[in-house]
C-alpha cells in the first residue's frame, strides 16, 4: 500500500504479520505504518499484491486510516476485486478518499450491523466467525450447549412433576397451545442473563500474551533497521526511538505490578498518550485477565451438567401430555432465542474491538507487477482454471458410469421371461377374430386352468397369486348410434364402438332387463351394478382400440376351480353381450424365486365386430433384496444425488453469473434438465415406495378380495421412463466431450457448418415423408393391415427405407399401383433427396479441413497431458 496526501507520498508498505495469518475471508485487519514526515490530508490510496498464494483473489471492501498524533480519519469504499481473472482482471488499483456523500450511499450502518450480526449472534457465529477474534469456535459451540441444556432445564421446571401415574401415559396426539408458546418465550428470557455473563467472560478475557508490548518490541526492531539515514532529519529518528522506548518501559512497570487494567495506559505522557489510548481502545477495551477464560468454562461445565442432570430426572417421570408442552416449549425458546434475543444482542455493540496486526518492514520493498506481467498471470490463470473445468467435465464419465448403475439396478432381466411366461400361458387358445362363445370357451378353459391349476399358484407353480382374480366388463348404452332411415326395417338396433360420452354407466338387474338406478337396496358386490373407477382403484388404461376408462362391470372370479359356476352363470345371464366393449382379466402374483410382483390386465376388446386379445404386464419389485448387490446399487444412487447436488451447485453459479444467456446454451439445458429429472425420479420412486407398502397392508388385510397394484404398477412404469430419459440425455451431453477430441471435434464443426442446408433437406424430406404415408394410408388402409393407420403407414414408409418391406402385399394388391408408388418413393426419397443430403455434408467436411483451426480446448488437453507426463517421468509428444 502507498498512501498520497496533500502533502506528499508515502513509501510502499508490505502488508503482512508474521504471527498470524491476514486478509482472510471475511477478515477486519489492523497495520501500524509509519511515515518519515507528515502526508497531510489524505487523497487516495494505492493498493496491490503480486497475485502469490494459492488462492491469490482478494476482494476489498473497504479501507480506513487513521493518523494517531491527531486522531483523524478516512475513509476509502473500495468494494473491488484484486485479481487477475475477476471483475477488472488487474492487481493494481487506486482509490480515492470518501466524501461525506459517498459514506452516506454507502450506510455504514448496514455494514457494521451485519458485521456485528457475524460475531455476536452466538448461533450464527460459530459458522461465521471472525478470524481474528480470540472468542474461539469451540467456545461458542459450548456456549450453544450450555444455552440449549439451561433452556430444556428452565422449560421443564415449569411443567412441574406428574403425581397422577395417569399422566404417565403415552399416545400420538399432539396439541400446541398459548401456555406452551408463554413457557418457551418466558425459559429464553431467564436463561438470557446466564448464557450473557458466559460469553462476556470469553469475550473479553484478554489473551495470555502480551500483544501490546510485542508490538511495541516490533517498532523498535524496525525502527532500528531503517536508522537515521532513511530519516530527513537525524533529530526525528532519535525522538522517535526515544517515544517508543518510553511507552516501552511505561508498559513494563504496569505489567510487573500485574495492574492490567487499560485505564491506566491513558495517563502516560503527551507523545505517547494519543498512540496508546488508540491501542487501548483497539485491543484491551473492557478486558479481563486471562485467568478469567478457567472460570467461563467453569460455568459452562457447570451449568451444562447440572441442567443435563435434573432434565432427565424429570423427563423420567414424564407421560405424554407434558412431555409435549415442555417439547413444544424448548421449540420456541429456541427460535425466540434464534431469531430475536440474539440478534437484538448483536445490534447493541461491537462484540469484540481486538483488531492487532503489525508490518513486517524486514521485507524489500517493491513495485506493483509490470502489465505484461499481470495479462500473463492472468493468461496463466484462465488456462489453469480450464484445466481444472476440464478435469471436471472428464469426471462426468464417473457421473454416467453411476447413473447406468442406478438404472440397471432398477430393471431385472428376470422380469422379461416372467412376462414372457405368463403371457403365453394365457394365450392359448386365443385367435385373431372371437366371438362371445370363443371367449367364454377360453375364459372357462386357458384362464381358469392357469390361474387355479394349483392353487395358490398360476401356471407352473412358481408364481403365486396375490390375492383373488378380477373380472371386469366395459359396455355401451343402447341405441348408441344412428341406423340410416332406409335401413331401420332391416336393422332395428345399432350399437356404436366404445367412447366414454357413449359408455354404460347405469345399474341393473341380472340378465339386463330391468335398471334399478338409484336402487341402494341393490347388492353393491353384483356383477350387474357399475363400479367408478375410483371405488375400484383403478385408472385409464389404454388397449389397441381405444383408451377405456377404469371402471366398469365387475365380478370377483374366488380362489378356486369352483368358480367355473360363476363364468357359467355369467354366460347364462348374458353378461357377455353384444353391448360389451371391452373385457378386462385383472390380477397380481408373485414369485419369490426371482423377488418380482407381475401386475397382469389381459383384454378382449372389440369394435363392435370380433375380439380381440391383448395383455398388459407390469413386473415390480416391491421387496428389495439384501444382498451385496443391493448395497452396492444403494452406495451407487448415493453418490448419484451427491453428483446431482454437486451439479445444481455449478449451474446456479452459472445462472448467477450468465442470468439469461444461459438459457441460450444447449448443454446448459441439457443439465437442467438431468437435474429436474433426477429430482422428478426421486419423488416418483418414494411414491412407488408408499403405495406399494399402502397395497401390501391392503392384501395383508385383505386376502379374500382383489388387490389392486395398478397405481404402484404405473409409478413403476413412469420411473422406468424417467431413467431411460435422464440416461438417453447423459449420454447426448457425452457428444460434449468429442470436441476435445480434434477429428471428432472437426465432424462436429462439419455439421455446424452445413446446418443452414441440412434444416431446408429435412424440410423436404419431412413433407415427402408425410406426402407418401398419406397416399399410402388412402389407398391401402382398408385392405392392408401394415396401412391401417396413418402411423402405420408412416412406419411402413420409414421400413421400406431401411429395405425391410413385403413388396408382394402391395403388388399383389394391385401391381401396377403398387411398382408406381414403390418405385416413385425410392428414387425420390432415397436416390434423389438423401443422396443430395449426404452430398452436402461431404461438402460442408472439405470446406472445414481446409478451414479448420485447432480450438482452445486442444490446446489445454496438450497441456494438461504434458503436465500429467511430466508428473509421471514420460515423455510426451509436442
Amino acid at each position: 500500500i502507498t498512501l498520497t496526501g496533500t502533502e506528499g507520498e508515502s513509501e510502499p508498505h508490505h502488508l503482512t504479520d508474521p504471527e498470524k495469518p491476514v486478509f482472510e475471508r471475511g477478515g477486519v485487519d489492523m497495520f501500524l505504518l509509519t511515515t518519515h514526515f507528515s502526508l497531510g490530508d489524505l487523497q487516495r490510496i494505492r493498493l496491490w499484491h503480486d497475485n502469490s498464494g494459492k488462492h491469490p483473489a482478494r476482494y476489498v471492501n473497504k479501507v480506513m486510516v487513521q493518523d494517531l498524533e491527531t486522531g483523524q480519519k478516512w475513509h476509502f469504499l473500495c468494494n473491488s476485486w484484486l485479481a487477475v481473472d475477476v471483475a477488472e482482471c488487474t492487481l493494481d488499483k487506486v482509490f480515492l478518499v470518501a466524501t461525506e456523500t459517498d459514506l452516506k450511499r454507502f450506510n455504514l450502518f448496514f455494514m457494521k450491523t451485519a458485521k456485528d450480526f457475524r460475531d455476536g449472534h452466538i448461533w450464527f457465529s460459530v459458522i461465521s466467525r471472525p478470524p481474528c477474534s480470540t472468542f474461539t469456535r469451540v467456545q461458542r459451540v459450548s456456549c450453544c450447549f450450555s444455552l440449549l441444556l439451561c433452556t430444556m432445564l428452565t422449560s421443564i421446571m415449569f411443567w412441574g412433576i406428574p403425581i397422577d401415574p395417569s399422566e404417565q401415559t403415552m399416545d400420538l396426539h399432539i396439541e400446541f397451545t398459548w401456555q406452551q408458546v408463554m413457557v418457551g418465550i418466558q425459559s429464553s428470557i431467564i436463561m438470557f442473563p446466564i448464557n450473557l455473563l458466559i460469553v462476556s467472560i470469553f469475550r473479553n478475557t484478554r489473551p495470555r500474551e502480551k500483544t501490546l508490548y510485542k508490538q511495541l518490541r516490533h517498532v523498535e526492531k524496525e525502527l532500528g533497521l531503517l536508522g537515521p539515514s532513511r530519516f530527513p532529519n537525524p533529530n526525528s529518528y532519535s525522538r522517535a526511538m526515544q517515544q517508543v522506548q518510553g511507552m516501552k518501559r511505561h508498559l513494563e512497570f504496569h505489567l510487573s505490578s500485574s495492574s492490567l487494567d487499560g485505564d491506566q495506559f491513558s495517563r502516560s505522557p503527551s507523545p505517547e498518550q494519543s498512540l496508546n489510548n488508540v491501542a487501548h481502545k483497539k485491543c484491551c477495551q473492557g478486558g479481563l485477565p486471562w485467568w478469567f477464560v478457567f472460570i467461563g468454562w467453569t460455568l459452562v461445565i457447570t451449568t451444562s451438567g447440572v441442567s443435563g442432570y435434573f432434565t432427565m430426572m424429570y423427563g423420567l417421570t414424564y407421560g405424554k401430555d407434558r412431555s409435549i408442552n415442555w417439547l413444544v416449549s424448548m421449540v420456541v425458546s429456541f427460535f425466540e432465542s434464534l431469531f430475536i434475543t440474539q440478534p437484538l444482542k448483536s445490534i447493541s455493540g461491537d462484540p469484540d474491538g481486538v483488531r492487532a496486526a503489525r508490518r513486517d518492514s524486514t521485507c524489500s520493498f517493491y513495485q506493483p507487477p509490470p502489465p505484461t506481467d499481470i495479462e500473463r498471470m492472468r493468461r496463466n490463470t484462465i488456462k489453469e482454471q480450464k484445466v481444472f473445468a476440464l478435469i471436471r467435465e472428464i469426471l462426468y464419465m464417473g457421473f454416467m458410469w453411476v447413473l447406468l448403475l442406478v438404472a440397471y439396478g432398477q430393471r431385472d432381466p428376470n422380469a422379461y421371461f416372467l412376462t414372457r411366461h405368463i403371457r403365453q400361458s394365457f394365450s392359448k387358445g386365443i385367435s385373431d377374430t372371437m366371438s362371445i362363445q370363443d371367449v367364454f370357451n377360453w375364459a372357462n378353459t386357458t384362464l381358469l386352468s392357469n390361474l387355479y391349476g394349483d392353487y395358490p399358484y398360476i401356471t407352473d407353480g412358481n408364481s403365486k397369486l396375490v390375492g383373488n382374480a378380477r373380472l371386469r366388463q366395459v359396455r355401451v348404452q343402447k341405441n348408441s348410434c344412428r341406423v340410416p332411415r332406409s335401413m331401420r326395417q332391416s336393422v332395428p338396433d345399432c350399437h356404436a364402438p366404445y367412447s366414454w360420452d357413449l359408455e354404460e354407466m347405469s345399474s341393473y338387474g341380472p340378465g339386463w332387463s330391468l335398471s334399478v338406478g338409484g336402487n341402494t337396496s341393490l347388492n353393491p358386490h353384483s356383477p350387474w351394478v357399475y363400479k367408478s373407477q375410483s371405488k375400484l382403484r383403478a385408472y385409464p388404461i389404454w388397449g389397441g382400440v381405444m383408451l377405456y376408462r377404469g371402471g366398469g362391470f365387475v365380478m370377483d372370479l374366488g380362489t378356486d376351480l369352483q368358480n367355473s359356476t360363476i363364468l357359467q352363470y355369467l354366460y347364462d345371464n348374458t353378461w357377455f353381450d353384444m353391448y360389451t366393449r371391452a373385457i378386462f382379466v385383472e390380477f397380481t402374483v408373485y414369485n419369490a424365486n426371482v423377488n418380482l410382483f407381475c401386475i397382469v390386465t389381459l383384454m378382449l376388446e372389440t369394435t363392435a365386430i370380433a375380439f380381440r386379445f391383448r395383455s398388459e404386464l407390469q413386473s415390480v419389485r416391491l421387496y428389495q433384496s439384501t444382498g451385496g448387490l443391493h448395497i452396492f446399487v444403494m452406495a451407487s444412487e448415493i453418490v448419484y444425488f451427491l453428483f446431482i447436488v454437486y451439479y445444481m451447485f455449478v449451474q446456479g453459479k452459472l445462472m448467477r453469473t450468465q442470468k439469461w444467456a444461459y438459457f441460450k446454451s444447449k448443454w446448459n439445458l441439457i443439465e437442467l434438465a438431468i437435474i429436474l429429472l433426477s429430482w422428478s425420479a426421486l419423488s416418483v420412486f418414494i411414491k412407488r415406495t408408499l403405495l406399494g407398502k399402502r397395497d401390501m397392508i391392503f392384501y395383508q388385510n385383505n386376502k379374500e378380495r382383489f388387490a389392486s397394484f395398478h397405481e404402484t404398477a404405473q409409478a413403476d412404469a413412469v420411473l422406468g421412463y424417467l431413467i431411460a430419459f435422464l440416461v438417453l440425455l447423459a449420454t447426448v451431453k457425452l457428444w460434449h466431450l468429442l470436441r476435445l477430441n480434434p477429428k471428432l471435434h472437426m465432424i462436429t464443426a462439419t455439421l455446424q457448418r452445413a446446418w443452414t442446408d441440412i434444416s431446408g433437406f429435412l424440410v423436404v424430406m419431412t413433407i415427402m415423408f408425410l406426402a407418401y404415408s398419406i397416399a399410402s394410408n388412402l389407398m391401402y388402409g382398408w385392405k392392408l393391415y401394415s396401412y391401417r393407420t396413418l402411423l402405420d403407414a408412416a412406419q411402413t414408409i420409414v421400413s421400406l427405407q431401411l429395405g425391410i418391406f413385403n413388396y408382394e402385399e402391395v403388388l399383389n394388391y394391385n401391381p401396377v399401383l403398387g411398382a408406381f408408388f414403390i418405385g416413385s418413393c425410392i428414387v425420390f426419397m432415397t436416390f434423389v433427396v438423401l443422396n443430395l443430403f449426404i452430398s452436402v455434408i461431404l461438402v460442408a467436411f472439405s470446406q472445414e479441413q481446409k478451414h479448420h483451426k485447432p480450438s482452445e480446448e486442444e490446446e489445454i488437453v496438450d497441456l494438461m497431458l504434458m503436465k500429467l507426463c511430466s508428473l509421471f517421468g514420460l515423455k510426451c509428444k509436442k
